[in-house]
This record gives C-alpha cells, sequence and structure tokens, in this order.
C-alpha cells in the first residue's frame, strides 16, 4: 500500500504523461452537403471507435465496424420524434454495406428539451430547444469511401410529418503514426 502512490507516479510519467502514443485511426471526412431538399437538416456523422490512450497504455486507435450518428436540434420545438425509413451505404466499388440489411426500420428516437443557459453582459438569458440524437452501432464494416443516403420524417402532434432526405458521401482518410504524448490532442 505504501508503494502506490510510487507506482501511480511512475506509471503517469511512463503511460500518462510523457512517451509516445501510436495513432492508428481512420476518418471519415464529409464531402458535400447532407441534406436534399426543402425538409429538415439531419446533422450526420461517422462514429469511428476510437480508443483514447489512458494511464497505462499508448494507444490511440479506431476499430471497424463504424457507427453511424444522427442528430436534429429543434429551435421551433414543434417536432416530437425522429422517424428513419430507409438507410442505404453505397461504397466506391458500387457495392452495398449488408450490415444495412439488419436496421430495424423505422425506427423512431424521441426529441428531449434541453435548456441553454447565457448571458447578454446585462442579463441571462434562457432558451429551450427540442434536440434529438440516434445511433447505429457497427454498420459500416469497411475503411472505403462511401455514399450515405438515409430517409424519414419528423412528427408532431396533430400535423403532417416533415420529410427529410440525406445524402452525404464520405472519403476516408488513415492517421498511422508515432507521436509525443504532448502534441496527441492538439494533432488528432
Amino acid at each position: 500500500l505504501k508503494l502506490l502512490p510510487a507506482l501511480l507516479s511512475a506509471g503517469l510519467l511512463i503511460g500518462g504523461c510523457g512517451g509516445t502514443v501510436n495513432i492508428d485511426a481512420v476518418r471519415f471526412v464529409p464531402q458535400e452537403a447532407a441534406s436534399l431538399g426543402s425538409g429538415p437538416k439531419i446533422n450526420v456523422r461517422i462514429d469511428t471507435n476510437v480508443t483514447e490512450p489512458g494511464l497505462f497504455t499508448s494507444e490511440y486507435r479506431s476499430s471497424s465496424p463504424y457507427g453511424i450518428h444522427l442528430d436534429h436540434t429543434d429551435p421551433s420545438r414543434a417536432f416530437e420524434e425522429l422517424e428513419v425509413t430507409g438507410v442505404e451505404i453505397v461504397y466506391s466499388d458500387g457495392s452495398l454495406e449488408p450490415a444495412v440489411e439488419s436496421l430495424e426500420l423505422p425506427q423512431r428516437w424521441r426529441f428531449r428539451t434541453y435548456e441553454a443557459t447565457s448571458s447578454t453582459g446585462t442579463e441571462i438569458v434562457r432558451e429551450q430547444v427540442n434536440v434529438v440524437s440516434a445511433d447505429w452501432e457497427g454498420v459500416i464494416a469497411r475503411d472505403q469511401d462511401f455514399v450515405l443516403e438515409l430517409s424519414g420524417r419528423l412528427h408532431r402532434e396533430g400535423e403532417e410529418p416533415a420529410g427529410f432526405q440525406v445524402r452525404r458521401a464520405f472519403r476516408v482518410t488513415r492517421d498511422k503514426r508515432t507521436v509525443s504524448r504532448g502534441t496527441l490532442f492538439s494533432d488528432v
């Protein structure tokens, strides 16, 4: 028990603060506007399951299969649910991602109310917005450029749903190098 502080200090020096980190990560960089038409704008990003270095580890690594993250902010607070009715992933070689077939569609997620507080210098301003976020894990198996197409609706009580379509191309980049811990988070 008396050695614990010394061991922790050594671990921080060797693995936590000093030393190097091996990076082996992919990123999917969006290439064009995400939403089509005049419908609601749905944000899309790809989750690459990054494992960051810890106290005794020195790896910054992504791992497939990758996930899809969707989100939408509704300042009017009119929408209650996001529904996705169609998903398609077409790789640059023209092949389809087979994991999409396992998604249970249509799928719905409820909005939640988020309150933001800010200051104008003379008064405190509180604003409420509805926010929805949705995640599918393990949908993208390959480190290859692709086009993601989504279709769905945003539902509001007593009114017709507002349809949306998203078509977004993603270009894959790979970062494979060794850096010092001190520069890791400024570079990655």
